[in-house]
């Protein structure tokens, strides 16, 4: 390898948990202030395998390669993917239990009371 390229190497990919929070925070804080009806596009059997995915390679880290930053990136990853689906379970779990209101707006009900504010009895 260049000399050199192996220091960098390992520099850059110590970056990585900080760079995968920065780019997760953002999308939990925002999860984290919908309401229980916006999350219900979330797919959670996608983070579910993303989490498996992770979770084996925290676990190829620990076993196999015994290697102390892979296994911290590992775990940054499967920390966030944990986050978002406690976050998305929490909040349509949220949403049975206290559905959102519905607002009917019915047309002629405005009409029919339309200039009524003003009339005296």
């Amino acid at each position: 390898m260049i000399a050199g390229m192996d220091d960098f190497v390992s520099y850059l990919y110590a970056l990585v948990p900080l760079v995968n929070s920065w780019a997760y925070f953002p999308q939990v804080l925002k999860l984290y202030r919908a309401q229980p009806i916006e999350v219900r596009s979330v797919s959670i059997g996608s983070w579910v395998t993303w989490l498996l995915c992770s979770a084996i390679t925290l676990f190829y880290g620990l076993f196999k390669l015994h290697d102390v930053l892979f296994c911290v990136v590992a775990a940054v990853s499967v920390f966030w993917n944990v986050a978002v689906i406690m976050l998305t379970l929490w909040k349509l779990r949220a949403g049975q239990l206290c559905p959102a209101p519905v607002v009917l707006s019915r047309p002629e009900a405005h009409s029919m009371t339309a200039g009524r504010e003003h009339q005296v009895l």
